[in-house]
């Protein structure tokens, strides 16, 4: 038994709508603070904003390419949740190229 942990048993709409919306408000804001330390990281790392931006740029477009490639090669139709996390695995991966193209 531990006092930090909830179980709802079909609490009704409206309790685990509130408890998702106060999750999901904390975890923006987690996200927001990681984001910005990042872009700080990069920024110090690549000395200006230029090629960070370039760095977040680059992420951006290549998550739209992965999903065309497993949606409409691999005919991966509806995408799974499996499929969405090799899609962020595949992104992370190719994050790092522009820190390579910099040393």
């Amino acid at each position: 038994w531990s006092p930090h942990v909830r179980v709802y048993y079909g609490g009704g709409a409206r309790l685990m709508y509130g408890q998702l919306r106060a999750s999901l408000l904390h975890d923006l804001w987690l996200l927001l603070l990681a984001v910005l330390l990042v872009g700080l990281y990069m920024r110090v790392f690549f000395g200006g904003w230029p090629m960070a931006c370039m760095a977040s740029l680059q992420i951006i477009i290549s998550f739209p390419f992965m999903y065309f490639f497993v949606v409409v090669v691999f005919w991966q139709r509806p995408l799974s949740a499996f499929a969405a996390a090799s899609l962020w695995v595949v992104v992370g991966i190719s994050a790092d190229n522009i820190f390579v193209l910099s040393e």
